[in-house]
């Protein structure tokens, strides 16, 4: 068996960040451990067996009959292909894979070399109508969220019909790992950005879904076979991620905007909605505080190094400056010590020894 390859750490860390899975000193640290994939030392090792669990779980949730040689599997958002690998090693299938990401794709080309990685950077892909048996979406349901539809829309055209989607999803386990004061709240979630802010070197915004929303969007192409909303490659079945299964109905492909689409009158959408802009308001709330703060504290300091006695006021270079100076007199004395030594009779008879040696009177 070929050795395991890793990502680049820098496209790793962006794709699903491990980092601040688990801090040491959280209450969810020991569960990560017990996990068996998480080890705080090794983020590298933690990554692939990260991506072994996930695959485990895949695995485990497909119906076995639907795991069969030669199956057509797509992985869509790859990222740096540590899932690739690990199906690829796994399942003896025709696997292809696609990310939006050009490094991320470069990556996966290297990580799983037996994969299909896709070259464009946008949906469609050139894979036909109705020519996969599986789609599997790591991020596009638990993270980012900007782009689910088109993902969803893009594996409903190329499922055969019957074929099955799968997910990772973000629901109540993740909330508790966000440590928030208000509490996962099932009617209100709907799809719930958090983390607007969130640079996407850390990953981005987390996106929570409520099982309510999800038969309602999704439902609109695939049935439901599998819903665990937390438990994925966790041992406590309370915590972490969550994973869906959904088999395609039969019928045409369906547009992303009608997955994305809002039910005219739909009043818990109309309260998730709502509960959103609340919420993003007082993330921006908090965020604008935040850069006020670090903008007062930038201005102060500036001001306290530009004014006219800032640096003789400072402490430690008052001190130096008077060092110095006592320094440079020193320095001073010592170029004046020998017009400053008395004319002893010694050093007299001496100069006059030296004054007549060169001719000159005593």
């Amino acid at each position: 068996m070929s050795a395991l390859r890793t990502p680049p750490p820098g496209l790793a860390e962006a794709w699903w960040p491990l980092e601040d899975v688990a801090p040491t000193g959280s209450r969810w640290h020991a569960e990560h451990l017990t996990g068996g994939w998480w080890d705080p030392g090794d983020l590298q090792r933690s990554r692939l067996r990260h991506a072994t669990a996930l695959v485990d779980e895949l695995l485990a949730s497909l119906p076995q009959e639907a795991v069969v040689d030669a199956a057509s599997v797509l992985e869509l958002g790859c990222g740096p292909g540590t899932g690739l690998q690990e199906l690829a090693r796994r399942w003896p299938c025709e696997l292809h894979g696609w990310d939006p990401s050009q490094d991320a794709r470069s990556a996966a080309r290297a990580m799983a070399p037996a994969a299909r990685i896709a070259q464009a950077a946008t949906l469609p892909l050139a894979l036909a109508d109705a020519s996969v048996a599986v789609v599997w979406l790591p991020r596009a349901l638990a993270r980012g969220g900007s782009d689910w539809a088109e993902l969803v829309a893009e594996a409903h055209r190329v499922l055969r019909p019957g074929g099955l989607l799968a997910a990772v999803l973000a629901g109540p386990g993740v909330w508790a790992w966000e440590e928030r004061e208000d509490a996962w709240e099932e009617e209100l979630t709907g799809m719930l950005l958090v983390g607007l802010d969130r640079p996407g070197e850390l990953g981005g915004p987390i996106c929570f879904t409520s099982r309510w929303w999800l038969d309602e969007h999704v439902g609109r192409g695939f049935d439901t076979v599998v819903m665990r909303r937390a438990g994925v490659a966790m041992l406590n079945p309370d915590q972490g991620h969550g994973l869906g299964v959904w088999r395609r109905r039969p019928g045409p492909a369906i547009a992303a905007a009608r997955f994305a689409a809002l039910e005219p009158g739909s009043v818990r959408e109309g309260r998730a909605l709502r509960h959103q802009l609340e919420l993003a308001h007082a993330e921006a709330r908090a965020l604008a505080s935040g850069r006020a703060a670090a903008l007062a504290a930038v201005e102060a300091r500036a001001a306290q190094l530009t004014r006219p006695d800032a640096v003789d006021g400072h402490p430690r270079v008052r001190d130096a400056l008077r060092a110095v100076t006592a320094l440079e007199a020193e320095v001073q004395r010592l170029r004046e010590l020998p017009r400053a030594v008395p004319a002893t009779p010694p050093l007299r008879a001496i100069g006059n020894r030296l004054r007549a040696s060169r001719g000159g009177s005593s």
